[in-house]
């Protein structure tokens, strides 16, 4: 138990936690000794059926103790951001219980997540709770797991499922039903830009969206509508072909009277 534990929180992400060689051969050397505690508790402990107890001396009740702490002080300064790193309760915290984030909250979460290393599935629920937080105006969320994102092309640091998850995310609600401003249209397609080709993933979120009676709320600025129309029609040549298709209904979705008929799958 002690031994996979401790592959586990070795590999554990945090700004101030350190995997230089030295350091990380200390802690490696001190789960050895953990693991040593039990054939001395074998070997010395009460409970096994002994007729008299072995013969324990102040210095091996000392050794063993003081051994026994080093690797679980060790453990527990992990353990605590391993916990907020699980994606499960990172998700209930963004949308299903939202909880309060301050500034660098969810940074220091996403880090302890270990999100390039995450299975595909979760980094796209993940980005789908950023999204929906973002979209429900929590800036603090905005400016530690979409703004990054939008400012790098890097796909190992924010992963092309997180980023179609955010996408989903800022389109949509919980129950599927479009949330969809200017603002957040633009920013849905700009987070996956640095994707080679989404065309799959773009041309499901537009259907979806499409099947809406109303694309944005009914107060929205007449020329926000129009710079997003402009917009979408200049960025609609960077994309690759494949992808093309997609935003040319998302245009004409925007643009035509009535809108066309999205037949469902």
């Amino acid at each position: 138990m002690v031994k996979r534990a401790h592959e586990i929180l070795a590999k554990q992400p945090g700004n101030d936690l350190t995997r230089v060689n030295d350091f990380a051969h200390i802690a490696s050397q001190s789960s050895k000794i953990a693991r040593k505690l039990g054939n001395i508790r074998n070997q010395f402990g009460g409970g096994h059926g002994r007729a008299h107890m072995p013969d324990i001396r102040d210095e091996m009740v000392d050794l063993a103790l003081d051994g026994g702490l080093i690797w679980t002080r060790w453990a527990l300064r992990r353990l605590g951001l391993f916990s907020e790193g699980r994606p499960k309760d990172l998700i209930r915290d963004l949308v299903e219980e939202p909880a309060t984030f301050r500034s660098g909250d969810l940074r220091r979460r996403l880090e302890a997540a270990n999100l390039p290393d995450l299975e595909p599935h979760h980094q796209r629920e993940l980005g789908i709770a950023v999204g929906q937080r973002v979209m429900r105006q929590t800036f603090v969320v905005r400016w530690d797991g979409l703004d990054p994102c939008l400012e790098s092309d890097d796909l190992t640091v924010w992963p092309a499922d997180y980023r179609i998850g955010l996408l989903h995310g800022l389109w949509f609600a919980p129950d599927d039903q479009p949330t969809m401003t200017p603002w957040l249209l633009r920013k849905g397609i700009e987070v996956i830009d640095p994707i080679p080709d989404a065309s799959e993933e773009l041309e499901e979120q537009v259907k979806l969206a499409c099947r809406s009676t109303q694309f944005f709320p009914p107060d929205t600025d007449l020329k926000d509508r129009e710079g997003t129309v402009k917009w979408l029609e200049n960025h609609i040549t960077d994309r690759p072909a494949s992808e093309r298709p997609a935003l040319t209904l998302m245009l004409q979705y925007l643009t035509d009277a009535p809108p066309p008929v999205v037949p469902h799958n």
